[in-house]
């Protein structure tokens, strides 16, 4: 019950990330609508929060991660209804993050990678712009939304879950059958990535090095990733701008409510430092990690005197925290996750 946990941070200057079908307005025309969700607050204010999708940003990461990375992702073809792939989540890396459903072989995985909607950090105005295209005659003129916003997303990695792999007869966890058990172990691809195979329990485990690299370059694709909708007109960077990241043994992710709204009526935004130093504390002994907090320069300077006073404080409660750019403290951090595998498989 290991999990690698983070909050992370981005602004969006003027943009649209992720984008509904398009719509048709009172006077006839058509607009394209982003994603929202309508809300009320305690003082009884209605707000609108903008959202990118778990799905669409995900997109984004494993686009980033083929491509940087080289990772290697399953091939999935379309016959009518049916959706049809190999399963083998030791060749393919999304399989053994992002987990799958075979219904055919009876396989599936819960996904040890569980990643959150990204929304905006506070209920934002949404401008109704346009744009012309130039054509014979009047140009054609085109409507959409768009927005400014800080945006937070949080993720929770299931330690003990990446990298693992077994057949038990239930739901989520029938992740491979006797037929893979006896290709990885026969053919030599696979030789030096499995750390061990139990036929008895039908387990099979990847090295320590192995599972570190899967998660290590999924993360480090944060620092590159990009996207969105409407890219030619309104390029953003969706990369994070602030991230917490934490080693926890705990699945509820201590870091979920250090980043809220805050002002009258909620009109902005709070990092909370005093709400993430008790959670620290109350979860001291479950701590399987030092704390990294990485902030780029030129994105919310006012934090880093705030930042400053959390690592002192933190220092004479004997918790450790890292503070660097956020490139830097994924890095450091995945050196973090591959020593948590190498003591895991000396046990």
């Amino acid at each position: 019950m290991n999990f690698a946990q983070g909050i992370f941070m981005f602004n969006v200057d003027a943009g649209a990330l992720n984008n509904l079908k398009n719509d048709k307005k009172g006077d006839g025309t058509t607009i394209t609508r982003t994603k929202k969700i309508e809300a009320y607050d305690a003082n009884g204010q209605h707000k609108t929060y903008v959202l990118v999708s778990a799905q669409s940003y995900n997109h984004f990461i494993q686009v980033t991660h083929m491509d940087k990375f080289k990772a290697r992702y399953s091939t999935k073809t379309k016959e009518g209804k049916k959706v049809n792939y190999e399963v083998d989540p030791i060749k393919y890396v999304d399989q053994d993050l992002r987990g799958y459903m075979e219904t055919d072989q009876g396989l599936s995985r819960i996904a040890p990678f569980k990643f959150s909607h990204l929304i905006s950090v506070n209920g934002v105005k949404i401008l109704e712009s346009f744009n012309t295209t130039s054509t014979e005659g009047d140009n054609m003129i085109y409507q959409y939304e768009v927005y400014k916003t800080h945006f937070k997303g949080k993720f929770n990695i299931d330690l003990d879950a990446v990298g693992r792999f077994e057949a038990r007869n239930k739901s989520g966890y029938q992740n491979i059958n006797d037929d893979l058990i006896k290709k990885y172990d026969e053919e030599k691809e696979y030789k030096e990535i499995i750390h061990k195979i139990d036929k008895e329990n039908k387990v099979v485990v990847l090295t320590a090095k192995e599972r570190a690299k899967r998660i290590h370059e999924y993360l480090k694709s944060l620092n590159y990733v990009q996207g969105g909708a409407k890219l030619t007109n309104n390029f953003e960077n969706i990369a994070p701008q602030f991230i917490i990241l934490v080693i926890v043994e705990s699945g509820n992710n201590i870091l979920a409510n250090v980043i809220h709204e805050a002002g009258e009526y909620g009109s902005g935004f709070k990092v909370n430092f005093n709400v993430l130093k008790k959670m620290l504390l109350a979860y001291k002994n479950d701590l399987k990690s030092k704390v990294y907090i990485g902030r780029n320069e030129g994105y919310l300077d006012s934090l880093q005197t705030e930042i400053d006073r959390f690592i002192k404080e933190m220092s004479e409660e004997k918790i450790e925290v890292v503070n660097d750019i956020v490139k830097n403290v994924i890095d450091k951090f995945g050196e973090e996750i591959y020593a948590f595998y190498c003591n895991a498989d000396s046990n």
